[in-house]
């Protein structure tokens, strides 16, 4: 009888020892998933606190490089397109240095990138062409010369430095024309045959006479940036006051209104279009081409729709003065690109040429340096050298 008691309380005290050890090794677990929750919901918070004092400074502790070099351009492109908060990346990204603009917030942003890498050549290559836009082309040739130095069977950089430096020093080396020449003979001549347009082009008045023209002709109207209300501004307006003449002058003829960057859900092309008809012109002649957010684009998107219409193969592009000579050069580019193929095929490349909306009286006479400038950049940029490799064009 002992015996069996001394069994049964063995029994009864392991079963104790058990649940205890039981409860405690729940306890035990669920404290360690409450510590975890803990550190998380701390480590999360304390980001979040950091991001919101020192903005970047917590993106380059605290990620890998090429995230951090990601955010940095992302927030680089940004700025290219809509601009931003210079007082809170002055507090946020530079420690407090004194930003005069969107253009020296880009410029920052990449000489960041650079310091995190300053082995690839784009990053290099972006901040000289953010430089370019902002009139410093001195240091973007400096620049450009220097990745040359490190690549120098780099076609692209040795281009952009071929023309910068031309155009900064007033002549184009011949020397470096034929490293071109030597690198990629076939491309290098369709650059000597757009330097050679641009140049043709710069020496005309640009013609503004309202005209008749032949049956079937297609006219291009380009687009001009909405304001923030997305509504059509001066210019814009003025341009659709100069295609209407050209339209009730040409009844016979069509026209594609291009421009695609929405604001409150309109974009040039709607508004245009919508203009138009309100102002007399039968939809049937009207073609939208509302995608391209440049003047790169209105080029090899319009061509691109042109190829699909019934017209004379006569193409005149309407807009301002300051900006119709540029259009020349690049819609002639864009028609070798989309169609050079079909040209060796024999189709007849499109004769194109201009009217400027009188907006600039110089320059309908005469084409100044800086739109020179752009002329030569916005060339590279259609033949496939973008002012930020990878990221936009």
């Amino acid at each position: 009888m002992k015996k069996m008691h001394y069994y049964l309380l063995l029994m009864i005290a392991m079963l104790v020892l058990g649940g205890c050890t039981e409860m405690n090794q729940t306890k035990t677990s669920d404290t360690t998933i409450n510590t975890s929750e803990q550190t998380e919901q701390s480590i999360a918070s304390a980001t979040a606190e950091e991001q919101t004092e020192d903005g970047f400074s917590t993106l380059e502790n605290n990620n890998p490089t090429q995230e951090r070099i990601d955010y940095l351009l992302d927030k680089a492109m940004y700025y290219y397109w809509h601009g931003g908060d210079l007082k809170e990346n002055e507090r946020e990204v530079f420690a407090g240095l004194t930003l005069k603009g969107d253009q020296e917030v880009r410029e920052e942003l990449l000489k960041q990138v650079i310091r995190l890498d300053p082995v690839t050549t784009d990053y290099r290559r972006s901040l000289a062409s953010t430089k370019v836009i902002n009139n410093k082309l001195d240091e973007a040739v400096a620049i450009f010369k220097s990745v040359v130095e490190q690549e120098p069977e780099n076609y692209q950089a040795l281009v952009q430095y071929y023309v910068y430096a031309g155009l900064l020093e007033g002549s184009f080396d011949e020397t470096v024309y034929k490293k071109m020449e030597t690198l990629n003979k076939a491309q290098t001549e369709k650059f000597k045959d757009g330097f050679e347009r641009i140049e043709a082009v710069r020496k005309r008045e640009v013609p503004i006479a309202i005209k008749e023209y032949e049956d079937n002709h297609l006219f291009i109207l380009l687009g001009y940036a909405l304001d923030d209300e997305g509504q059509m501004q001066e210019t814009l307006n003025n341009r659709l006051e100069h295609a209407l003449k050209l339209l009730e002058k040409n009844p016979t003829a069509k026209i594609i209104v291009t421009g695609g960057v929405p604001k409150k859900e309109n974009t040039e092309a709607k508004l245009m279009h919508q203009w138009l008809i309100e102002n007399g012109i039968d939809e049937k002649r009207i073609i939208q081409e509302a995608l391209a957010t440049d003047t790169i684009e209105n080029a090899l998107f319009s061509i691109d729709l042109a190829n699909e219409l019934d017209f004379s193969n006569k193409i005149t592009v309407i807009s301002s003065a300051s900006h119709v000579r540029r259009g020349k050069v690049l819609f002639e580019t864009a028609d070798r690109i989309i169609n050079g193929q079909l040209h060796l095929q024999g189709k007849p490349k499109y004769e194109i040429d201009i009217i400027g909306e009188p907006d600039n009286e110089e320059l309908i006479k005469t084409s100044t340096e800086q739109e020179r400038l752009v002329l030569y950049r916005d060339l590279l940029r259609i033949e496939g050298i973008w002012q930020y490799p990878n990221l936009q064009r």
